[in-house]
């Protein structure tokens, strides 16, 4: 897969949060970066209802400013008006994290806008940071040593420390998930009926439940 145009942004801000500028020998390839944050993406194919922000006009109410409640979005969004028809924003901040607020990724319009719609896709950068901070720790902790020479303390671990503080930092801003949640020691619904027509005992014998 190549690399999208549309991902540069978003590379480039976490091989700054990394520390692995693409200067001509990176760690990370551009398209390992944009794999990785294919693995943490949110894709907003529901049109998400945009939160409006009122501002003044001189005397008039006008909604120009609209946000997201997520952050890092690609540079590809599709924007709909209150009719559902396609706008063009003046300004696009798609980098912007969530504040205190719950306001993400912002974009204002020349016109008031009554009700805006955003689809596009979402990134977790933080949660991408801190994966491959954790992968260039491993690449590189063996040759992260402490040296002694001739009286010359040279502490390379202090490197591998540093970075796993910032995978700490990285981790706490990540998006929290939710993984479902299974007991093997209560039948479902569905279960317990079909154990009830063929009986407890027999259920887990094939040729007596149909399996």
């Amino acid at each position: 897969m190549a690399v999208r145009t549309t991902m540069l942004s978003l590379i480039n801000f976490v091989r700054a949060k990394i520390g692995d500028p693409d200067n001509g020998s990176p760690v990370f390839a551009t398209q390992d970066i944009q794999d990785a944050l294919d693995a943490a993406r949110f894709d907003i194919t529901t049109p998400e209802v945009l939160i409006p922000v009122y501002s003044y006009s001189g005397q008039t109410i006008v909604w120009l400013d609209h946000y997201s409640q997520y952050g890092f979005w690609e540079d590809s969004p599709t924007l709909l008006d209150f009719g559902l028809q396609p706008l063009t924003a003046t300004l696009s901040e798609l980098l912007r994290e969530p504040d205190v607020q719950g306001k993400g990724a912002h974009w204002k319009f020349a016109t008031t806008q009554l009700a805006v719609r955003a689809m596009g896709h979402s990134f977790d950068v933080w949660q991408v940071a801190a994966n491959l901070l954790e992968q260039m720790i491993m690449l590189q902790a063996p040759t992260n040593i402490d040296i002694n020479l001739q009286g010359a303390n040279i502490k390379l671990s202090q490197i591998t420390q540093f970075r796993l503080q910032m995978v700490a930092s990285y981790r706490a801003k990540q998006r929290i998930g939710f993984v479902p949640a299974v007991r093997d020691d209560v039948l479902s619904q569905r279960e317990w009926e079909r154990q009830k027509q063929v009986g407890i005992v027999a259920s887990g014998i094939p040729f007596l439940t149909g399996q």
